[in-house]
C-alpha cells in the first residue's frame, strides 16, 4: 500500500504539475510551417506576473526547441532552459516584474505524433491530411504553452501549407498570402481548442434564407458528393430554428 502511495504521488508530480498561477497569459501567436517529415512552429506568448520571478515553466512535450527569447518594452532577453517530461523551466537573470506586459518568443521543430494527438498525418485516397487533436491535454505537443483549461487566451495562427492545400481553422481567414494562411484572432479559450487541418480539401457553399449565414462543408475530392446531405439539413435546420427562435 505504501508503495503504490508513492508511484501514484511520482506520477501526478511528474507528469501532472499544475502550472503557477503567478504568470498570466493573454494572447498567443502561433505559426506552423508544415513540411511532409516534420513541422516548424514559432510561438509568441504575452503575458502578465502577478508576483516578481526569474522563472516561467510552459507545457512543451517532444518538442526540440531551438531557441527562447524574451521581450520587454524595446528589450530582448534570452532565457536558458531545461526540458522534462512534460514542461519546459525557462530561467531568466533579472526578475520579471508585475507592471510589465511581456512576450516570449519561442521557435522549435517536431515530428508528427505517431498517434491521434497533437499533430498527426493521416493518408485518405492517395492524399495526406495534417490535423489536429489537442483534447485534453495534446496541445503541448504542437506548441509550448499553458496547458491548463483555466488559463485562457486569444490566438492569432498563423499556417504555411504545402502547396495545393486548404488550411482551415478555429477562426475565418484574415488574409493568405502565397501558401500562408493568417487567421482572425480567436475569442479568449483554452489551449486544446486550438484546431486546424491542412489538405487538399474541396467544398460546397450554401446560405441560410433567414439570416444569410454563409454554410461551408469541406471534404476530400471523392467525397465532396455526399457533403451535399449535409449541407441541406444544415440549411434547413438553420433556417427552421431562426423562425421558431
Amino acid at each position: 500500500m505504501i508503495l503504490l502511495i508513492k508511484l501514484v504521488l511520482v506520477y501526478t508530480l511528474t507528469y501532472k504539475k499544475v502550472l503557477s498561477n503567478k504568470i498570466i497569459p493573454f494572447h498567443y501567436n502561433l505559426h506552423f510551417t508544415i513540411t511532409p517529415d516534420l513541422f516548424e512552429g514559432t510561438t509568441e506568448i504575452y503575458f502578465k506576473t502577478k508576483k516578481k520571478t526569474k522563472k516561467v515553466i510552459l507545457n512543451a512535450e517532444d518538442l526540440d526547441i531551438q531557441s527562447i527569447n524574451l521581450f520587454v518594452s524595446d528589450k530582448v532577453f534570452q532565457g536558458t532552459f531545461f526540458s522534462e517530461k512534460n514542461t519546459v523551466d525557462i530561467f531568466f537573470h533579472n526578475p520579471l516584474l508585475t507592471d510589465e506586459e511581456y512576450k516570449l518568443e519561442i521557435k522549435y521543430r517536431s515530428k508528427y505524433s505517431e498517434g491521434m494527438d497533437g499533430i498527426y498525418k493521416s493518408n485518405y485516397n492517395d492524399n495526406t491530411l495534417y490535423s489536429t487533436h489537442f483534447e485534453p491535454t495534446y496541445a503541448r505537443k504542437a506548441f509550448p504553452c499553458f496547458d491548463q483549461p483555466d488559463m485562457k487566451a486569444r490566438f492569432r495562427i498563423k499556417i504555411t501549407a504545402p502547396p495545393d492545400n486548404i488550411v482551415l481553422s478555429n477562426s475565418s481567414l484574415n488574409k493568405k498570402d502565397g501558401n500562408t494562411y493568417l487567421f482572425n484572432d480567436t475569442e479568449p479559450m483554452s489551449t486544446y481548442l486550438v484546431a486546424f487541418v491542412v489538405g487538399k480539401l474541396e467544398s460546397i457553399q450554401m446560405t441560410t434564407k433567414n439570416n444569410k449565414i454563409p454554410i461551408t462543408i469541406y471534404a476530400d475530392k471523392s467525397d465532396i458528393k455526399n457533403g451535399r446531405l449535409a449541407i441541406n439539413v444544415a440549411k434547413y435546420a438553420l433556417d427552421f430554428f431562426g423562425k421558431l427562435f
